[in-house]
């Protein structure tokens, strides 16, 4: 249900003319890598530059080098720009807090910008 949500939250914002991007958490991180090491020499501006940017599936990304930080870099500049950011994941706070540094966490769960919404119940997919 969480996928599907932030597609349809996508779907009505673009017909609304907001300039949407919903990517998941790895292709963000090795989109962002193979820029920043060279492999793409395009600049992935739509993690920056749209009106909102939905990051799916927090937590299910491999652990790789650097990528912890090119996660930080993504989240701090929209924080920092006050960029809407929708992010789903499975995690629990908790989870999220020990998985994460600090800023990462700080950044997703700050009370003046943040509002968490918990999605119970069960996976339809295998029921």
């Amino acid at each position: 249900g969480k996928t599907y949500c932030a597609k349809y939250i996508e779907h009505e914002l673009t017909k609304k003319g907001f300039k949407v991007h919903l990517t998941t958490t790895f292709n963000l991180v090795k989109r962002m890598k193979d820029h920043l090491f060279g492999q793409d020499s395009a600049v992935p501006n739509d993690f920056f530059e749209s009106d909102l940017l939905i990051i799916d599936d927090l937590g299910v990304e491999p652990t790789i080098k650097n990528s912890d930080e090119i996660l930080y870099t993504v989240i701090n500049e929209r924080y920092s720009n006050d960029k809407a950011l929708l992010i789903t994941t499975n995690l629990s706070k908790d989870q999220i807090s020990v998985r994460y540094e600090d800023r990462i966490f700080g950044r997703i769960y700050d009370k003046a910008k943040s509002a968490v919404i918990i999605f119970n119940g069960k996976d339809l997919r295998i029921e």
